[in-house]
């Protein structure tokens, strides 16, 4: 049995099909990596994984029994601002809808843009969905 040759008709078809295939898998793994981010966020959203919270267009018609203490984490990292809430925790019934309202200063020199990022922890309270953010938004004073 002797070795193809680069002129074997058989041998080029062969390496027409692995490049095709290894195009393909390509195409395949840059989708896939410009998907995960929106697939993940989707994920969290749904399941209440890591802490994230549902979003709901609708607030419940409902009240559950008992009542959660809400408390405010106002760290800001590094921003140059002070960042408090006028009120530590709230205690909320959940179903219910509440507003929390914070002060914010910025003690720089320099116009600074911040993004209000909410989690819940422990974890199994966002599991449980116990926590549905209804609307999010701040507002300068």
């Amino acid at each position: 049995m002797s070795l193809p040759t680069a002129s074997d008709p058989h041998l080029a078809a062969r390496n027409t099909r692995l490049a095709l295939v290894c195009l393909a898998i390509f195409a395949v793994m840059v989708g896939v990596a410009f998907a995960a981010v929106p697939l993940y966020r989707a994920f969290c959203q749904a399941t209440g994984f890591n802490g994230t919270v549902r979003r709901v267009s609708v607030a419940p018609t409902s009240l559950a029994a008992g009542a959660v203490v809400v408390a405010f984490d106002t760290n800001v990292r590094g921003l140059a601002w002070q960042f408090t809430p006028n009120v530590p925790s709230q205690t909320v019934r959940p179903g219910a809808t509440n507003l929390a309202f914070f002060k914010v200063t910025n003690t720089s020199d320099q116009p600074l843009t911040g993004r209000a990022v909410y989690n819940v922890t422990p974890e199994s309270a966002a599991v449980k969905a116990c926590v549905p953010i209804l609307q999010n938004w701040c507002t300068p004073v």
